[in-house]
């Protein structure tokens, strides 16, 4: 899970990266390879491939953020769930 809003405050911009270019990129891959279409994989990749170079420009920044601090209930609920 990313915590876009905790991102989009330290690197401006992630947010819309994020959804538009690798979560719409991964979706079109899966749809793409699902039914047999290579306009939805192509059109994936090419978001994929911006993704990932906004994302190499940005690296720097992206690795200044630190998690937060999970609370004990966060880190409960999620040895549970797992």
């Amino acid at each position: 899970m990313v915590n876009v809003g905790n991102v989009e405050n330290h690197v401006n911009g992630f947010a819309i990266h994020y959804r538009d270019e690798f979560i719409n990129g991964i979706e079109l891959l899966i749809v793409g390879y699902n039914n047999t279409d290579l306009s939805k994989k192509i059109k994936g990749a090419f978001l994929l491939d911006r993704w990932a170079k906004w994302n190499k420009e940005n690296r720097a920044n992206l690795e200044k953020i630190k998690e937060p601090a999970l609370s004990i209930a966060s880190l409960i609920r999620g040895l549970i769930a797992y």
